[in-house]
């Protein structure tokens, strides 16, 4: 089964949808334009940890989304960042 039917078939829509990914500090900033184009406000925000030795951060977000096409756009868009993992 397909991730995109999983998430229709699971989740009434619109929901709040926790991301997670790590990735080089050096690419913080853009791992939280990822973002960007959802508002984190009252859904929990965004929360950005860092590795002990401070190599790599984690960002964490709660984003009301609406439809399975938005929670996986925000993948594409973490994808297209080199050595980023989402969790």
């Amino acid at each position: 089964m397909e991730f995109r039917e999983l998430l229709e078939e699971e989740t009434d829509w619109p929901t709040t949808y926790t991301f997670k990914f790590i990735g080089p500090e050096d690419d913080l900033d853009e791992l939280k334009g990822i973002f960007d184009e959802h508002p984190t406000g009252e859904e929990g925000g965004l929360k950005v940890r860092s590795s002990s030795k401070g190599n790599y951060v984690s960002v964490t977000a709660r984003l009301k989304m609406n439809s399975s096409d938005e929670v996986l756009a925000v993948y594409d868009r973490a994808y297209e960042i080199d050595d980023v993992i989402a969790l």
